[in-house]
């Protein structure tokens, strides 16, 4: 019973919204649904759709304009998979995104969208990509009747080429790597490889989870993965030991039990997610998180997400169903949040982490309470102020709630006690 409530706890607390928006749609000049968007720098970037929609954006994504669609002989045109590697050379995956089951072709323009052409992957049915450079890349996907596929195309002819042999038509749906030697690929059912050798050999491993589709994956650092999911009760997935071993991200859980579809992370090892909720049927969510400060947040927006990326350290843009591009361009950045630290809400709350001893400060008064993980008050101050000075010295380390309530509206935040 304790751990249940524990549970239910947390779910509340993860759960809150605040009156603030941190994401702000973009205008789009299309209503089909949008797949998957790359930028090359942070001036150019690419977004692709159903039934060939190519938009390209030249400031950065603050405006963006249609390319003539991309036209191939098949009978199934999405774009499903963009990975830019400069302004002018990319390579887009064309499938049917709702029904990719032995379809998938890998396609290569060179004159920044106005033209493709087909390159060769091998026998397979693509579904996402991951090039270093021109002509040095990844494809994954099925092998048809083999299941899982992954296959390394290096001088733009495809070698290296790896089934693991499973349920005709499994995917690999996600792919990432460190560096050109360390890489990880994951889709259906939680099946996992990782290649410690540039790609020569893969070990196979299954998360716990084996009811969960994983959709994106990435690396946070050298040692942390994290993975968007479909399943798992709407959690994130995490490793601390380069992907062999996975638990849920409790940070992530909210009572949108989302579908989780794409992942980005940047250079700092924040990361942002971004998918749909199954509870708030037609719309999107977004998942965000400064590792520095562990500060996260949630916003849902009007229509589900498919795939995000950053135009630099700190500004991100995600697409998704009606034409949907939104940014965090005019928001606070999702990175570099510091000590002291301004958060969205208009409090200051620092330092964080702490010895135990921590101050808030406000524009407005506001009464406090923490609590430990268990939902006990250890620190209560009900006359509202503008500035509290709190010390939780004599109490454990770990994390404690701090609950902050102004004009009866309440604000949680996560407190990290370190000595």
């Amino acid at each position: 019973m304790r751990k249940i409530k524990i549970l239910v706890l947390l779910i509340i607390i993860i759960s809150i919204r605040t009156n603030a928006q941190y994401w702000h749609e973009v205008g789009s000049g299309t209503q089909r649904q949008l797949f998957s968007i790359s930028f090359a720098n942070q001036q150019v970037g690419y977004i692709g759709g159903y039934d060939g929609v190519l938009l390209k954006t030249v400031n950065g994504g603050q405006t963006w304009d249609s390319l003539s669609q991309i036209a191939v002989m098949n009978t199934f045109n999405d774009v499903i998979d963009l990975d830019f590697v400069s302004a002018s050379v990319g390579y887009a995956v064309i499938s049917n995104y709702n029904d990719p089951t032995f379809r998938g072709d890998l396609f290569k323009t060179t004159d920044g969208g106005l033209s493709w052409s087909p390159v060769d992957a091998g026998t397979i049915a693509a579904y996402c990509s991951h090039f270093f450079s021109e002509n040095n890349g990844f494809i994954t996907g099925s092998a048809f009747f083999s299941g899982y596929v992954v296959n390394k195309i290096p001088s733009g002819t495809p070698s290296y080429y790896h089934t693991f042999q499973s349920t005709a038509g499994y995917f690999f749906k996600a792919i990432d790597f460190r560096n050109e030697q360390t890489g990880i690929v994951a889709g259906d059912k939680g099946y996992i490889a990782r290649t410690f050798d540039g790609g020569l050999s893969w070990d196979t491993l299954t998360c716990q989870a084996t009811d969960t589709t994983i959709n994106a994956i990435r690396f946070i650092n050298d040692s942390t993965i994290m993975a968007a999911c479909a399943g798992q009760g709407g959690t994130m997935l995490m490793s601390f030991d380069t992907g062999r071993t996975w638990v849920a991200d409790f940070n992530s859980l909210t009572f949108d039990y989302p579908i989780m579809r794409s992942i980005v992370v940047s250079k700092k090892d924040s990361f942002i997610a971004v998918g749909e909720s199954t509870t708030m049927q037609g719309q999107g969510m977004i998942y965000w998180r400064d590792s520095t400060s562990m500060f996260s947040g949630f916003e849902r927006v009007r229509h589900p997400l498919r795939s995000v990326a950053m135009v630099n350290d700190s500004i991100a843009y995600a697409v998704g169903d009606s034409g949907l591009i939104v940014t965090n361009r005019i928001a606070p950045p999702v990175t570099g949040i510091h000590n002291p630290a301004l958060n969205e809400d208009g409090f200051n709350v620092y330092p964080n982490p702490n010895d135990g001893c921590f101050t808030i400060t406000s524009t407005l008064k506001s009464t406090v309470t923490v609590l430990d993980i268990a939902g006990k008050v250890i620190f209560e101050n009900k006359n509202p102020d503008y500035k509290h000075i709190i010390s939780l010295t004599g109490n454990a380390c770990g994390i404690y709630l701090l609950k902050i309530n102004v004009e009866d509206k309440n604000v949680v935040k996560r407190i990290t006690v370190e000595r």
